[in-house]
C-alpha cells in the first residue's frame, strides 16, 4: 500500500505487445513515472490512473488512481493510453501536435481490455519515421499534410486477428499533424523523427520542415502511395536529395551564388542596426539612419573585440588592429558577412552578373539593385540593367514590393561615417558595405557602390560603413 492510495483502489499492471511498452523495429520504449492511462467501463464511468511502480527495467508498470474515486459498473475494464486521448462520445482522440523525443515516441496510443487487473496493451497506430541530415540546421517542427484524417476523433476498429486499430478517415478534415521539436533538434548529424499515424493508405503526403530560425523546407512524396500498418514503422530516407530551405522571415527570398561551386545565400531584409544596445535588421531594405547617435548605429567601423563590432567614433586606425569578429555573431542563426571574393562574385562573377545589377532609386532612396540567380520580372514592371544615375530605375513603395517579393535586393547608398561626421550619403560615391576580409593594416575591404558602377577595394578601418548580412541557402 503506497501512501495516498486508498486500500480499496484498483491497481493495474500493464505490459505491451512483445513485452515492452512499444516494440517497433527494435525500439523498446519504456514506461515512465507519471505516465497516465484512462480506465473506463461500458457506461463510460472513467478515472485516470498514473504509473507509480516500474519493474523489469521499465517495461512493466503498476497504475493507481491517486486523486479520483470512481465506481465501475463491472470489472469489464477498457483502458486507453495516453489518458488524454480518451473521448467518452467518439472513442479516441489523436492530437494535432505530437512531441519529439530522441529515439522515442511520446504518447503512442494503445488500448487494452481486461476482466482482471492485468493489462496487455495493443498498439493502435503505425509510425512514420524521417531520417534527416543537414549541417547547420536545427529543426523546430515537422508537419505532415495528407489526403486522410490524421488527428481528431476516431472510432476503434477490430482486425480479423483480434487486434484493435485506428483507421485513417477518408475526409481531408484534420489532415495535418505536427511534430513539435521543443527548443530544436540539430541535424548536423543524422537524426530520426518519429510521428505516429492512423492505419491506412496515403496517396498525398506533403512534409514541411521548419527551422528554429524561421526557414522552411517542403517535400512531397510526389504521388507515391505510402501505407501505414498497425504496430509497424515505415522509414523515409532519400539518399542524395538535398534538403533546401527557403529564406527565414528576416531574409529576402532570392538565392545568390557566392562562388563557382554553387554555394548560395539569402540577403537580410535590411541593413544591420544597433539601437539602444539591441541588434536588429532595418525594417525595409531602403532604410538607413543618416545621422550619428551614440545609441543608434548602422555605420560601423572594422569589427573587433576592442571596438565592440566597430561601434566607436575613434579615427585612429591603431584601435582597429585586432582580429575581425563577424557581425553575424551578434544576430546568430547563421547570419554572416560576405568575404571580399564573395561580394566580388555576386556583383561581377556569377552568370549574367552584369544583367543583374543596376543603379536605382527605391522609395526616394538612392542605391544599387541586385537580382537573384533565378529571376522573373514581375508583370507590369521594368528593370534596366547597368548604371548611369540614381534615377536609372525608379520604384515607388508598391512597385518595390513586387520587385522584393520576386527576390530583388536593394543596397541603399547610406554614406559613411568619419568619427561622428556622416559623409557621402546619397552622393555619386555614396554606398559602402563591409566585407569580412582584412586588407593590409590599416585597411580592410569594402564593396563600394558608385552611381556609375560598383567595385570591391580597401579603405581605412576606422571609416564607418554599412553592413548587410547573409544566410546560407544550401
Amino acid at each position: 500500500k503506497e501512501e495516498g492510495i486508498a486500500a480499496s483502489d484498483l491497481i493495474f499492471t500493464a505490459t505491451i505487445e512483445n513485452s515492452a511498452k512499444t516494440h517497433l523495429d527494435g525500439m523498446n520504449l519504456k514506461w515512465d513515472n507519471g505516465d497516465a492511462i484512462m480506465v473506463f467501463d461500458a457506461a463510460n464511468n472513467h478515472a485516470t490512473y498514473n504509473a507509480f511502480n516500474l519493474t523489469n527495467d521499465g517495461t512493466c508498470a503498476e497504475f493507481a488512481a491517486f486523486n479520483e474515486s470512481t465506481t465501475f459498473t463491472s470489472n469489464n475494464y477498457h483502458v486507453l493510453y495516453p489518458a488524454d486521448c480518451y473521448n467518452s462520445t467518439s472513442g479516441v482522440i489523436l492530437p494535432e501536435t505530437q512531441q519529439y523525443a530522441a529515439n522515442s515516441i511520446v504518447g503512442f496510443p494503445m488500448y487494452a481490455e481486461t476482466h482482471d487487473n492485468s493489462l496487455h496493451f495493443n498498439n493502435l497506430c503505425g509510425v512514420f519515421r524521417l531520417n534527416l541530415t543537414k549541417p547547420g540546421i536545427t529543426v523546430n517542427s515537422i508537419s505532415i499534410t495528407t489526403d486522410k484524417t490524421v488527428c481528431g476523433s476516431f472510432i476503434l476498429a477490430q482486425t480479423t486477428d483480434g487486434k484493435y486499430v485506428i483507421n485513417a478517415g477518408e475526409s481531408t478534415d484534420n489532415n495535418t499533424i505536427t511534430l513539435d521539436c521543443g527548443e530544436g533538434v540539430d541535424i548536423s548529424t543524422a537524426k530520426d523523427f518519429n510521428i505516429y499515424l492512423p492505419v491506412g493508405t496515403y496517396n498525398t503526403f506533403d512534409i514541411t520542415i521548419m527551422t528554429t530560425d524561421g526557414r522552411v523546407c517542403a517535400k512531397s512524396l510526389n504521388g507515391s502511395i505510402l501505407t501505414i500498418n498497425r504496430n509497424e514503422r515505415v522509414t523515409l530516407t532519400r539518399q542524395g536529395e538535398a534538403l533546401r530551405f527557403s529564406a527565414s522571415e528576416d531574409a529576402i527570398n532570392g538565392a545568390f551564388s557566392v562562388d563557382a561551386d554553387g554555394h548560395q545565400v539569402y540577403f537580410a531584409k535590411g541593413n544591420l542596426q544597433n539601437i539602444n544596445g539591441e541588434w536588429r535588421f532595418a525594417e525595409h531594405q531602403y532604410d538607413y539612419l543618416g545621422t550619428y547617435s551614440a545609441t543608434a548605429w548602422d555605420l560601423f567601423g572594422w569589427s573587433t573585440a576592442a571596438t565592440n563590432y566597430g561601434m566607436t567614433t575613434s579615427t585612429s586606425n591603431n584601435d582597429y588592429d585586432d582580429d575581425f569578429i563577424d557581425w553575424g555573431n551578434a544576430i546568430g542563426n547563421g547570419w554572416h558577412t560576405l568575404s571580399f571574393t564573395q561580394w566580388n562574385y555576386v556583383t561581377a562573377g556569377r552568370q549574367n552578373a552584369d544583367d543583374k545589377r543596376a543603379s536605382a532609386t527605391v522609395c526616394g532612396i538612392q542605391g544599387m539593385i541586385l537580382l537573384p540567380d533565378e529571376w522573373t520580372l514581375p508583370t507590369g514592371m521594368n528593370f534596366n540593367n547597368g548604371f548611369g544615375s540614381w534615377t536609372h530605375n525608379v520604384y515607388n513603395i508598391n512597385e518595390w514590393a513586387l520587385m522584393e517579393a520576386a527576390g530583388a535586393v536593394f543596397l541603399p547608398a547610406a554614406g559613411g561615417r568619419n568619427g561622428t561626421l556622416i559623409e557621402y550619403s546619397g552622393e555619386e560615391a555614396g554606398g559602402f558595405y563591409w566585407t569580412s576580409s582584412p586588407n593590409n593594416a590599416p585597411h580592410a575591404n569594402i564593396l563600394g557602390i558608385l552611381v556609375n558602377g560598383s567595385a570591391v577595394y580597401g579603405v581605412e578601418r576606422h571609416f564607418g560603413v554599412s553592413v548587410r548580412l547573409v544566410q546560407d541557402a544550401n
